[in-house]
């Protein structure tokens, strides 16, 4: 096998070495010089076979009865360099440090490893030791978080994923319907909103005043290292963006209509569409960021995140907003395959192929004609409305038999027509983003907040989580023989999450249910009444019912003024909740 530095992207015209072309044809295909059920062309406005007609034109539409000779060069054969699948780290090389991949948390952490974890802790530590002072009835009690507790706090959230609840005072409450809950046997209620609130992901002293995502730059770089490293995705690829839901009030919040999500961030995003797994991404930071360049922000966006696949044979799959000649030409010349919709207003689409509407009327579902550009295919397929797909990898008379309803005579009948090769792809593969996406949607862990590197933070243990179940379905199916990997025939997410969440919490399959515990975190003092020289409101009456009712009774443990009358004791209330 080849290396891949054996790959040259530059390509000389003169040269007489080519690569070798892959078939792309199947056992349903269809490649043939005669179809029978195409109308007949000759008569057709939309395209003609007879070449005495084009004599005033340069070019002209291609029917199915003219041969496609290919590109002048192929893409090279596909060299990932790596087994497809789930990758061991760099530093685990011996069987025995092989064999220890035996547990769900051990996936979980190659994303969130203990290195990272530590330096998350230290960051919130000196945040709550920096900030406490402007919120003293939050820092009060706080001790420093260690890598045990942050694994609890990580697998608090992603419980509050799966089993969501309308506010985090719900998940604690003693209340009929929501007493039983587990949100604290994982940590007190007030541990958990320290953690919340004084959460870092950042140097502080090293953030760069020009970079609008300092606050959280070195996590997602660590992520995308780690997506990328662990594993070895297939031939084909899509690309497509992602809104991560945030109201929040930042410069480079997007709107996008028809979004299910449609308020939050965009991401950028490379997804494997065999198994939904998040390869590559970036965060979109508006127009200002440079981003735009020479060949705009669409060429840009798809040139930053396939560059590490560049010369291996890849095929990437994209929609009309991403797809130019430009764009599908320069990615032939570095080996990369691409293919996606495009719109036939926009720049560089074929001129014979621009009379939509003479093509409808002179044709019939099923019909399709073409146009080639050196390496560029540009395919027009008459469905229910007509689709033009743009390839530099497919052949343009490659069809399969798809089945359809129409109408005939008043009656919906079911019919066989022919598809390009060329859209079957396309539709089969582009949707890897939306997998990847129901995958992270389904038990999300995102928060309300207005701050977006929280939210960032949050999406990064989503995106980690449902990748590290993909690896550890991958390794279980390599790995049949070890008894510590087997699980049941559908093992779901839903099984993984829960497995990792007691993995990571230490708590047992079979434990008794928590019970609201009288002596919680925050009381740390003696409960001690005092009389107060001022009369000011009860805090917990504030609080809970918005009534301002004076006291002069205060704690002298904590000094909050609380009521302390025969048919209101809200000191006992206030410490007890």
């Amino acid at each position: 096998m080849d290396s891949d530095s054996d790959f040259e992207p530059h390509i000389d015209e003169s040269d007489d070495e080519s690569w070798e072309l892959e078939s792309e044809t199947s056992d349903s295909d269809e490649i043939t010089d005669t179809e029978s059920d195409i109308t007949n062309t000759s008569s057709s406005s939309a395209y003609s076979t007879n070449d005495t007609a084009d004599k005033t034109s340069p070019k002209r539409a291609r029917s199915p009865l003219d041969g496609d000779d290919g590109p002048p060069r192929s893409l090279p054969p596909f060299r990932p360099g790596r087994v497809q699948g789930f990758q061991l780290p760099d530093e685990i090389r011996t069987r025995t440090e092989k064999s220890r991949y035996l547990s769900v948390v051990e996936f979980f952490q190659m994303f969130f490893t203990l290195d990272v974890v530590g330096r998350l802790c230290e960051y919130t530590n000196e945040s709550a030791h920096t900030t406490g002072i402007s919120k003293p009835e939050m820092y009060k009690g706080w001790f420093d978080v260690e890598p045990e507790e942050f694994y609890r706090f990580l697998a608090l959230l992603m419980y509050m994923g799966i089993l969501p609840a309308p506010s985090v005072e719900r998940f604690y409450s003693a209340k009929s319907l929501y007493n039983g809950l587990w949100a604290r046997a994982f940590m007190e209620k007030k541990r958990f909103q320290q953690l919340l609130s004084f959460l870092k992901v950042s140097n502080r002293e090293r953030e760069d005043p020009k970079n609008k995502l300092a606050k959280v730059t070195f996590l997602l770089e660590f992520i995308q290292r780690r997506c990328q490293n662990l594993f070895q995705p297939g031939r084909n690829l899509a690309i497509d963006e992602r809104m991560v839901r945030n109201k929040g009030r930042y410069s480079f919040r997007q709107y996008i209509r028809d979004k299910p999500t449609k308020w939050g961030m965009k991401l950028w995003v490379i997804a494997d569409p065999e198994t939904g797994y998040t390869y590559n991404f970036d965060v979109y930071l508006g127009k200002d960021t440079g981003m735009q360049g020479d060949g705009g922000l669409a060429y840009n966006v798809v040139m930053k995140l396939v560059k590490r696949l560049a010369g291996k044979g890849y095929r990437i799959f994209f929609d009309n907003f991403y797809t130019t000649v430009k764009l599908l030409k320069d990615l032939f010349m570095i080996g990369i395959g691409a293919c996606g919709t495009i719109l036939s207003n926009r720049r560089g689409f074929p001129t014979e192929l621009k009379n939509v509407k003479e093509f409808e009327k002179g044709s019939k579902r099923g019909d399709y004609r073409w146009s080639r550009d050196e390496e560029v295919l540009t395919v027009q397929w008459r469905d229910n409305k007509t689709i033009s797909v743009m390839s530099t990898f497919h052949e343009a008379n490659s069809t399969v038999k798809v089945t359809r309803r129409t109408k005939v005579d008043n009656k919906f009948e079911r019919i066989e027509v022919k598809q390009p090769i060329a859209i079957k792809d396309y539709n089969k593969y582009m949707g890897g983003v939306d997998r990847s996406d129901q995958l992270i949607n389904k038990y999300h862990g995102l928060r309300k907040t207005n701050k977006f590197w929280k939210t960032l933070f949050l999406h990064m243990i989503d995106i980690s989580r449902v990748n590290s179940y993909i690896l550890f379905n991958d390794w279980r199916s390599k790995n049949k023989d070890v008894l510590e990997l087997r699980r049941p025939n559908r093992y779901t997410q839903l099984d993984f999450t829960e497995e990792l969440i007691r993995d990571l919490a230490k708590i047992a399959l079979y434990a008794q249910v928590p019970v609201a515990s009288m002596h919680i975190y925050h009381v740390c003092h003696s409960i001690i009444p005092v009389v107060s020289a001022k009369r000011r409101n009860c805090k917990l009456c504030y609080d809970k019912y918005q009534q301002e009712k004076k006291t002069n009774v205060k704690c002298d443990g904590c000094g909050v003024h609380l009521c302390f009358v025969k048919k209101r004791n809200c000191l006992l209330a206030y410490h007890t909740r």
